[in-house]
């Protein structure tokens, strides 16, 4: 997990913080974890968005989206002035 956000995210992720907001989102029934048997290693576990987790990054998703039209505004509006 932590070398797919690297690569899809472009972002370092602290292993112990990636658990812990893990766990959170768990608790909040965002997710759902499963344990998995592992051939090598400690015990692997796989994570499942749930349909309220669905919900809530939709959410975050339009927030961020509007966030970024502002962004977006700031800079042209920057560079008219500039």
């Amino acid at each position: 997990m932590q070398k797919q956000l690297k690569e899809n995210c472009s972002c370092d992720v602290n292993i112990g913080n990636l658990y812990r907001c893990l766990a959170r989102m768990q608790k909040a029934e965002y997710i759902t974890r499963k344990s998995m048997k592992s051939e090598i290693g400690p015990k692997r576990f796989e994570y499942t968005i749930t349909t309220k987790g669905k919900s809530y990054l939709a959410g975050w998703i339009r927030e961020l989206e509007k966030q970024s039209g502002i962004i977006n505004l700031l800079v042209t509006n920057y560079k008219k002035i500039i």
